[in-house]
């Protein structure tokens, strides 16, 4: 898995031995047996992770009874928000995702890169209000085209960042062409 070089690779999960020195790491707080995120072939800050106090897990954990089917939850040693609020966006920082920069807490983002290099953005809106987020490609943008029928205002970008509607409960798609692609 570290021999793929066509982009970074996070691992995140339980400390394995063997493993060369990641670029960056940072541990969940959780206490022993917690779990490790190391990125390899890509630069990033390790985030601050404020320390938690986890629930505590019964003492013998082997004589914990599993439950009887799929409707009812696993017991599971515990994760903190800022561990997985960190990976999220560690993973989002060296992908080179879009990310919402306005209105990131109404509107989700969902995006994939075209054969010829266009990126198709999917923008979906939680609220019941019309939002009007602003997103950053993080690449010069030469345009971007709305792929759904509603609603049909222009985008004009600026830079990397273009900002779009998205009706209430609803989802936009777009297209942008980067500059470099044109």
């Amino acid at each position: 898995m570290l021999a793929y070089q066509a982009g970074p690779t996070i691992l995140i999960g339980r400390e394995l031995e063997g493993l060369p020195p990641p670029g960056v790491r940072f541990d969940d707080p959780s206490g022993p047996l917690s779990l490790v995120c190391l990125v390899y072939g890509a630069e990033a800050d390790a985030p601050d992770i404020e320390p938690w106090e986890p629930p505590p897990l019964p003492d013998d954990v082997m004589a914990m009874d599993e439950p009887v089917g799929y409707w009812d939850h696993f017991t599971f040693a515990p994760v903190s928000d800022g561990f997985l609020r960190a990976c999220a966006d560690t993973i989002a920082t060296v992908s080179a995702a879009p990310r919402v920069v306005e209105e990131a807490d109404a509107v989700t983002v969902m995006a994939t890169e075209e054969a010829s290099g266009r990126l198709r953005v999917a923008l979906k809106n939680s609220t019941p209000f019309y939002a009007r987020p602003t997103v950053d490609v993080g690449r010069e943008i030469a345009s971007v085209d709305i792929l759904t029928e509603y609603p049909s205002l222009l985008v004009r970008p600026e830079g990397s960042t273009f900002a779009v509607r998205v009706p209430p409960k609803g989802v936009t798609v777009v297209e942008v062409t980067l500059a470099n692609e044109q």
